[in-house]
Order: structure tokens, then sequence, then C-alpha cells
């Protein structure tokens, strides 16, 4: 695309202000160089990707040591880390670590290879993570001055927190994030403490935590005080709105989110922007604002495709190649005794799993086959409202809880007919206002609402609806969300927890445990089979 002449003139009159400042760089000013790496760091590549890696490129160029030559090779290594293209980030680090093996700083040269054990880490390439994070921490241990030996060792931590994170060991990672803290200082303007102490509130929002969370977010956004915007500060107010969004308080939900929408608007890290639209995505999910819900979600899908396309191709092209100098004969042999002995078992588990998945699979489908079954019948009939779908609850083949729950002529009415149709048909009117969906509703206000008493009520629903109070209000609430999920296709992307909430059901575990008893499959399995059914609307 050729670029209009105010966009070239624009162009050639910020690479010449790059010029002059370069060529001020007399004998290689360290603090000058600095300043520069620093401001294209956290400054201008959230801005303008393309003319941060046009001031890595001239770093380059100036640099006079091989050890400014590593620097700037990193500079750019994390700017192509930033826009999630890991195969580059990995190749301008590792040419980066070519020219440090010539400089006597150690310091540069644990950061390049705790970078790589970082990168290997989000490829889940964990060996080649191991085994760049141990020649980090032998550098680290030849480091001389005492304050660089301890940062750089706080860094270290930190990179054992991230491995642990994606373990999923959220506590361990907190107490490695919490033991760099120490090294680093407790400083303001510094961007090294705040974003451990993001790190932490991180951390503490996986493990929901949320009144400490909202401690260390707090703390975070007072340490970065005066520093520029930029992802870092973007994923403070995330988690900001994450606590809030928690706590049901969504106007300060709302305020944070503004707040990293006009940093997200300027950043090319597509780490922080997936998390930034995952995070709309579930605002918007709570706020019911359908139109903002489906922009949200293709934007977060889309960039999480770009991440995952990104990873793969790197796997695709380079993990074949990954230390293949260093491999000898007899390594080769074993490791190929190692892959034959486990494929073999693989094969045998794989084999195993596969007649129990076809089997499973079967069963679900004609499950799901009978929900839909039931729900079109009952439609095409035209039944009163109380009796429709009531037959998915029973299709668990539990036939001694079928001959128990319901027996409606068998015992004499404690209770007059013609109350008794007087409280059915309030139950009637009951279900068709939703009512059953607050989760405030219970045994006495429902017998209010039919101005009755507990006793009559009870009696009416054991004998005529087959079922005890709870389990009816547990059938109605399922038979509202397959309702949804079948006439409404948005409902069908949402969290279970805001399927939950919206059916009624106190927690995400409580409506995925009724949903399964009632349909005897899971909510994920009925929607998964509805996306493949040809009629996925009646």
């Amino acid at each position: 695309m050729k670029l209009d002449r105010c966009t070239q003139t624009s162009r050639w009159m910020f690479l010449f202000s790059i010029f002059l400042v370069f060529s001020s760089l007399r004998a290689q000013d360290p603090e000058k160089y600095d300043a520069i790496f620093t401001k294209t760091y956290i400054e201008t590549s959230q801005k303008d990707f393309e003319r941060s890696l046009e001031v890595a490129d001239s770093l380059f160029l100036i640099s006079e040591t091989t050890f400014f030559q590593a620097k700037s090779l990193m500079l750019k290594a994390s700017l192509y880390e930033q826009a999630g293209k890991l195969n580059k980030s990995i190749k301008y680090a590792e040419q980066a670590e070519g020219f440090i093996e010539k400089s006597d700083n150690y310091s540069w040269h644990a950061r390049i290879q705790g970078f790589l054990a970082t990168q290997y880490r989000i490829l889940a390439l964990y060996s080649q993570s191991e085994k760049y994070a141990n020649k980090a921490v032998a550098a680290a241990e030849k480091i001389k001055d005492k304050e660089v030996h301890t940062s750089t060792l706080a860094m270290l931590l930190q990179e054992k927190a991230f491995l642990a994170d994606t373990k999923e060991n959220y506590k361990q990672a907190l107490d490695l994030f919490k033991e760099a803290g120490t090294y680093f200082g407790d400083a303001e303007n510094n961007y090294l403490v705040a974003q451990n102490y993001q790190f932490k509130g991180q951390c503490a929002l996986n493990l929901q935590e949320y009144d400490e969370a909202f401690t260390y977010l707090e703390t975070a956004l007072r340490k970065w005080g005066d520093l520029p915007n930029n992802f870092v500060k973007g994923l403070i107010y995330i988690g900001l709105a994450e606590v809030h969004i928690h706590f049901n308080e969504l106007e300060l939900a709302k305020e944070n989110l503004d707040r990293a929408t006009e940093i997200a608007k300027d950043s090319s890290y597509l780490e922080f922007l997936s998390k930034y639209y995952s995070t709309l995505f579930t605002f918007y999910t709570l706020t019911s604002n359908i139109e903002h819900l489906k922009e949200a979600g293709l934007k977060r899908d889309s960039i999480q495709g770009l991440l995952n396309a990104q990873k793969n191709q790197y796997i695709d092209q380079s993990y074949a190649e990954l230390d293949n100098q260093n491999v000898e004969i007899g390594s080769q042999k074993l490791k190929r005794d190692f892959i034959i002995l486990g494929g073999g078992l693989v094969f045998l588990a794989g084999l195993i799993y596969f007649f129990y998945y076809q089997r499973e699979k079967k069963r679900q489908v004609k499950m799901f086959q009978s929900i839909l079954s039931e729900y079109e019948r009952t439609k095409k009939i035209n039944q009163p409202e109380q009796e429709k779908f009531i037959s998915i609850t029973q299709t668990n083949g539990d036939e001694k809880s079928k001959n128990e729950n319901i027996e409606i002529d068998q015992e004499v009415s404690i209770m007059s007919e013609e109350i008794e149709e007087r409280i059915l048909k309030q139950l009637e009117k009951f279900e068709k206002t939703k009512l059953f969906t607050k989760n405030s509703i219970s045994f006495s206000s429902l017998a209010s609402y039919c101005q009755t008493n507990t006793k009559y009520l009870s009696h009416c629903i054991n004998h005529h609806k087959g079922m005890d109070y709870n389990n009816y209000i547990n059938d109605l609430r399922v038979k509202f969300i397959i309702d949804k999920l079948i006439n409404e296709p948005i409902y069908r992307k949402y969290k279970f927890g805001a399927l939950a909430e919206e059916a009624g059901f106190s927690s995400q575990n409580k409506f995925s445990t009724v949903f399964k008893k009632s349909t005897s499959i899971t909510p994920s399995e009925f929607i998964k089979q509805l996306e493949k059914s040809p009629r996925t609307t009646f």
C-alpha cells in the first residue's frame, strides 16, 4: 500500500528526529541509550508498533559494542512478543544471546535466557524453557553487583511463578511473586514494582480472593504513578473491573473498562487485547447488552485465533530443529525407544478411550434427541404450560423414583376439589410469569402467591407435578434454559455462570448438577449437540 504525501513526510521527519538523537550518542552514552530503549518499549510501542521497530533497528545500527547490539535485538524481540509473533520474538532473542556471549555482562546473559525461558513456556515446550531457566540462574550467580544480582534473581522468581501459574498452581505462583517483590522494593513510579503487584492481583483473582486482589491492584495503580500508559496499566484496570464485576458493582466495572479501552485503542499486544475483550464479553453478558456482547465475543475469538495460529506456526516450523546439533546418536536411540514404548501405551489408552467415547457419545446423542422430541411434541399439541416437557426429568431411567413420585389418584385429597383446582390454576399462572427464575423465590412465598397454605400447596405439587417443591422449581428453571438455548442461539455463547444466574440458580455448579440430573447430559454436551442439530429452533 502506498503512503500519501503527508504520511511520507511525517515518516521521514520522524526518522530524521531519530537520526539527530542517535547522532548525540557519542561514546555510546548508556544513559541516553537506556532512555530511548525504555521510552520505546513502554510508550512508543503502545501507540505505533512500526515506529518502535524502526527505533530498535536504528539502535542496533549505532551500537558500538556487542552488549548494546544484544540490547537492541532484545528490544525487537520484546516488541514482537507483544504482537504475539513468537517465532520472530525467539529468533531475535536467540540472535541477542549470540551477541551477549561475547560480553561479560552476566545480568543481560540472565535476562535474555530468562526471556527465552518465558517464550518456550508460552509455547508449552517445557524442556526448552527449563533449559534456558537453568542457564539464566547460572548466569545470575556470576553477577557481582549486589543490586543487579538481586533484581535479576527477582525476575527469575517471576518466571518460576509464571510456570506455576501455567500449571494452575495459583497459590504457589502468588507466593513466588510475593518473594520477588521483596527484591524489587516498594518504590513509586517504578515499572517493575507496579507490574509485580499486577501479577499478584491476577493470581489472587485466579484464587477467587477478590478483596486481596483489589488491594494488590489498587497498590499497582498507585505504584505506577506518572509512568506513561501501556498494556500493564491496562491489565491493572481490567483486573479491577473483574473484581467489581464479581461484587456486581457494574458502574465501577465500567469505569475501569473505559480506562482500559483508552489503552487498548493504541495497543498491538495480542495477549492484552485477548484479556480485554474477554472481560468486556463478561461485562456485556451481565448487562444483557446483546449488540456489544456479540462484537466483543467476535474480537475475543479472532485475537485468540491469531495467538493460537502463531504459536502453532512456530511449533510446526521449529520444533523438529530444536537442539538437533547437540543430540548424540546414543541419546537418539534411547529417545526412539521411549517414543515407541510411549506410542504403544498411548495407542492402547486411545483404543480404550475410543470405545468408551463412542458408547458415551451414542448415549448423549440419544438423550439429546429425546429431549428435542419431547420439546417439539409438547409445542405441537399446545399443552398447558405447567404440563409441558415434564417427561424430561424422567428420562434417566429411574423407574423406582417414577413409581414413587407419580401417584396422583391413589390417595384421598386433603382439600376440596374447588380449592385444589384454584391452586393448580395459580400454579399455571405462576409458571407463565417466570417468577421461578428469581433466586429469592421460596416455598412460603409461592404459597402466598397461590393464596393458600404450604400444606395444601405441597399436596398439589406432589400429586399433580409428581415431585417436591425444590425439584418442581429446578425443573421449571431447566426447561426455561433449554427453551432459551433452542430458540435464542445467543444463549449458547454465554458462560455457564451467566446461564445459571439467568435461570435463578445460586451457582454454576448447582446449575450444572441439576441440569444433568434432569436431562442425563451436561449443559456443555447439550449445547454441543444443539449446534450440530440441523434444526436449531422450533
